[in-house]
C-alpha cells in the first residue's frame, strides 16, 4: 500500500491537502501493512472463508460512507467527493452473491469493528460532515491504486477469473486509473477548507487508517506458515 511515485504538482504546493494527508498519515499506512490479514493477503495465503468476511466488512462500511456522501451532496467541502463513479457499495454486494451466494446479507454478519466503523462515519456526518473527506480519501486513493495490485492476488490465491467476484476492483467508468488518482489529489486541494479544517481532517485520515486497521484485524486469516515480511502495494 505504500506509494513509491514521486508527488504529483498539486502535492508540492504548499498547502496541498492532499500532500498533507499522504504525509500524516504515512505512519499509520506502514502499521495497517503490517497487520496478519493484509500479510497473507499480499503473500498469495488467503482462502474463501476469510475473503468473504472481509468483503462482508468492506460492505458495511461502504454502503455507510455512501450513503453519507450522498446525503452531503450539496455540502461545499464533501459535495465533491460524492463521485458514483468510484462508489464500491454494489460492486461488492456483486461480489458477495457470486462467491457466496443468495442469503450473504443474513449469513454473513459484519464485525463489530465494521460496525463501529459504520457508526462513527453516520456520527461525523451529523456532527462535523467535513470530516468525511478523510475516510473518503483512505479508501478511494486506495482502491484506485493498490487495490488494483489486491486483484491480481485474489484472483490467483482463490483461483477465479476476470469476470468472477472481482468487480470491487473494477471501474469500468474510468479510462485511466492514474488519471483519476492526479484528479481526485487536485479535487481534494481545491476543497473549500479553512487551515484548522484541513488539520482536522488529517487528523480524521489517521483515525480512519486505525479503524481499517481494526477492521482487517477482525478478519481470520488462514492457518499455516506467516511470512515474516510481504510485498508493499502502491495506493497512489
Amino acid at each position: 500500500m505504500s506509494r513509491r511515485f514521486g508527488m504529483s504538482e498539486s502535492e508540492k504546493q504548499t498547502n496541498s491537502l492532499a500532500a498533507a494527508l499522504r504525509l500524516g498519515t504515512k505512519r499509520a499506512h506502514r502499521i495497517v501493512e503490517r497487520v496478519r490479514f493484509i500479510r497473507c493477503f499480499l503473500s498469495g495465503v488467503l482462502d474463501r472463508t476469510s475473503y468473504l468476511h472481509y468483503l462482508r466488512d468492506l460492505h458495511c462500511l461502504y454502503q455507510t460512507l455512501e450513503q453519507e456522501l450522498i446525503h452531503h451532496l450539496h455540502h461545499p467541502a464533501v459535495g465533491p467527493l460524492c463521485l458514483p463513479i468510484l462508489f464500491r457499495t454494489s460492486a461488492l454486494a456483486d461480489d458477495l452473491l457470486t462467491l457466496h451466494g443468495t442469503g450473504w446479507q443474513h449469513t454473513l454478519t459484519a464485525s463489530i469493528p465494521a460496525q463501529q466503523y459504520a457508526r462513527h462515519l453516520r456520527q461525523l456526518s451529523q456532527q462535523n460532515p467535513h470530516l468525511l473527506v478523510a475516510h473518503a480519501y483512505t479508501r478511494y486513493l486506495g482502491d484506485l491504486a493498490g487495490g488494483q495490485i489486491l486483484r491480481a492476488l485474489a484472483k490467483l490465491a482463490l483461483g477465479l477469473s476476470d469476470q468472477q467476484g472481482l468487480s470491487f476492483y473494477d471501474f469500468p467508468q474510468i479510462a485511466d486509473l492514474a488519471v483519476m488518482r492526479d484528479q481526485y489529489r487536485r479535487l481534494l486541494d481545491s476543497l473549500p477548507l479553512t487551515p484548522e479544517q484541513s488539520a482536522a481532517v488529517v487528523t480524521e485520515a489517521v483515525r480512519a487508517f486505525q479503524m481499517n486497521q481494526a477492521l482487517l484485524e477482525a478478519v481470520e486469516f488462514p492457518h499455516g506458515v506467516l511470512p515474516a515480511t510481504a510485498p508493499q502495494i502502491n495506493r497512489g
